[in-house]
């Protein structure tokens, strides 16, 4: 009875494992507005992401990271705008430590899932 309970709960724990990277994924949307500045150029920096360029208003797919991504727009004939998208982790990533124990924690961890990224930067 024993070892069919335990084959059980490993069978549950492996089931679980990265629930987060399942559930959410390891790519987030965030837009990137400056309000009455359309047009503007804005460079997106983290050590996950690197460096990319948009021009706002824009929508961007980003891999989540635990690093916050530091926002930084120009425009012509404005002053430069700064903001960071800061990163969160899932409240879902406390369902792991319940259902997917370690592991699950340690794939959400090592590929992101558990983190999330505010929606919006809004550069002024």
């Amino acid at each position: 009875m024993q070892c069919t309970t335990a084959a059980l709960c490993g069978a549950i724990s492996i089931l679980f494992a990265g629930c987060s990277t399942i559930v959410k994924g390891t790519e987030q949307q965030v837009s990137v507005n400056t309000p009455g500045v359309p047009g503007a150029l804005c460079q997106l920096q983290s050590p996950a992401i690197g460096t990319r360029t948009v021009q706002t208003p824009a929508n961007i797919t980003l891999p989540k990271s635990k690093n916050n991504v530091a926002v930084s727009c120009t425009a012509q004939c404005y002053s430069p705008g700064a903001n960071t998208l800061a990163s969160h982790t899932e409240a879902m990533a406390a369902g792991n430590v319940l259902f997917g124990g370690i592991i699950g924690l340690g794939i959400d961890a090592a590929s992101g899932a558990m983190n999330t990224y505010d929606l919006v930067s809004r550069s002024s």
